[in-house]
């Protein structure tokens, strides 16, 4: 069957439209929300008797393109913070503070129609902050440091549409479960000068040891899709 000049013109106006359409429809997004990350790791039982610590995150991405197949691909920009406290051989108390900033690239399928369902890869940077204090003594200073460790993920989750989304700007609830692999951050202590006529030498600190905050983690949070 042969196609006229004007239906041929009519397809391609249609095809244009629909992927400028696309092209619109929920560009950009951020989400603000939080969660809670879990440590299996022996590592950090000679800090705290916790098993998690609370998060919060911030994410900005924006959609790319759709791939036949896989769905619609995504990249984003993930922030996230917590902290964990605990006391070790009945005096010792511990602070650690965890900051992650993680690329993220996404791949996403529509499940029903108001929800969807994605998958992610993630890679970054962690930098972690701890601090031991002797509450049995009051002259004994703080002991500080602070290191950076790789960060990776692997994780899964789902988009539930709150509002309606024809609209300019969209809301949903994202709930994602992730594995969070990480480089060990190593900790050292230092003495701190008491002068500016004491030399301090690398060779008066000592070893902490290593702290791997690896393991499985959840989110939830709310997403604005415009």
């Amino acid at each position: 069957m042969r196609m006229s000049k004007l239906q041929i013109a009519g397809l391609m106006l249609a095809g244009a439209v629909s992927l400028a359409s696309e092209a619109k429809a929920e560009r950009y997004q951020v989400s603000v929300g939080g969660g809670a990350s879990y440590l299996p790791s022996q590592s950090v039982d000679s800090l705290t008797d916790a098993t998690s610590y609370a998060r919060f995150d911030l994410e900005a991405g924006m959609k790319l393109l759709h791939v036949p197949i896989l769905g619609h691909t995504e990249v984003g920009l993930n922030w996230d913070s917590g902290a964990v406290s605990g006391t070790s051989f009945g005096r010792i108390e511990s602070d650690l503070s965890l900051n992650t900033v993680m690329a993220l690239a996404r791949v996403r399928r529509p499940v029903y129609r108001w929800i969807s369902g994605f998958a992610e890869l993630g890679l970054g940077l962690q930098w972690g902050h701890l601090t031991l204090h002797d509450s049995d003594s009051n002259s004994a200073r703080s002991i500080e440091d602070w290191d950076k460790a790789a960060a990776s993920s692997v994780g899964a989750g789902l988009d539930i549409q709150l509002s309606d989304s024809n609209g300019p700007f969209n809301v949903a609830l994202r709930t994602k479960l992730s594995y969070r692999a990480m480089t060990p951050l190593e900790f050292r202590a230092t003495p701190m000068s008491e002068g500016s006529d004491e030399l301090l030498l690398s060779s008066t600190s000592a070893d902490l040891g290593s702290v791997n905050t690896s393991g499985m983690a959840f989110a939830i949070g709310l997403v604005g899709k415009f």
